[in-house]
């Protein structure tokens, strides 16, 4: 499964070596940090070696979208934590999916459950409607 993080009005969010620095921090020698090759639109990409999963984490080098790939779960908390490294005021933040069957709006505090529960189905008629920046 993959997650893509980003704000729906185009906010700046961590930098690479910032998340590189917090993945170290949160998951220790669990995480390790590669440079992406060159012309990717990728700069950095880290991975993490969970007990019964494995997580990517990948950063865009224009600071405007955090790819997340793992098992639903290990995603889910992945991605409430990204969103700790952020401001509690930091504009709107939406994670969503690959095909944008869906999305999120990440508030400061989310939980992994909170991500599950609150997810909003793209292929629900009007769940777009009265939304600024989706609809």
């Amino acid at each position: 499964m993959k997650l893509l993080v980003m704000s729906p009005i185009g906010a700046t969010l961590v930098d690479g070596p910032t998340l590189v620095a917090a993945a170290v921090e949160q998951f220790g020698a669990k995480a390790r940090a590669q440079p992406s090759p060159p012309g990717w639109e990728t700069d950095v990409s880290i991975h993490v070696t969970l007990e019964r999963d494995s997580l990517g984490l990948f950063h865009f080098a224009d600071n405007r979208l955090g790819s997340f790939e793992s098992g639903s779960l290990p995603l889910r908390e992945a991605v409430a934590w990204y969103r700790s490294l952020l401001p509690a005021d930091f504009p709107r933040l939406i994670a969503c999916d690959q095909g944008w069957n869906g999305h999120v709006d990440l508030h400061h505090g989310i939980t992994a459950q909170e991500i599950a529960d609150r997810w909003v189905d793209h292929a629900v008629e009007g769940w777009d409607a009265g939304d600024p920046d989706l609809g």
